[in-house]
């Protein structure tokens, strides 16, 4: 899949799954932060609605889900 992938974008190189996973990582790293800051500082002056969800996948893999929403 890579090879076709890259034969239809003229050579661009695909990162890998590390790579991807790296970056994923730091950029989530990074707005977590950011987040933090924004809720500490007052910025968000308005409730933060928390909505959870878990579930478990047909290998036994559990998976939780947190969302919060504010306006």
């Amino acid at each position: 899949m890579i090879q076709v992938a890259a034969a239809a974008t003229n050579g661009v190189s695909i990162p890998s799954r590390k790579v991807c996973r790296a970056d994923a990582m730091n950029m989530f790293k990074k707005r977590m932060c950011d987040l933090r800051e924004k809720l500490k500082s007052g910025v968000v002056t308005s409730t933060v609605s928390l909505a959870v969800d878990a579930w478990q996948a047909s290998n036994t893999d559990g998976y939780l889900a947190v969302t919060g929403h504010w306006i």
